[in-house]
């Protein structure tokens, strides 16, 4: 992963809806949840934008 997207992981995974063990990311029970959520962090903004608005 590159810079960004770490920064991304390590506050989804403060926030205790994903876990990483160095070499794999998944989600929490509470992750699964709002997984759509979760996965919208990963988006370009515009694009996570564009998933708010509908």
């Amino acid at each position: 992963m590159v810079v960004p997207e770490m920064e991304i992981v390590e506050r989804v995974v403060n926030d205790g809806l994903l876990t990483f063990d160095g070499e794999r990311v998944r989600l929490t029970a509470r992750g699964r949840l709002i997984s759509n959520d979760v996965f919208q962090e990963f988006l370009e903004p515009e694009v996570a934008a564009a998933c708010h608005e509908r």
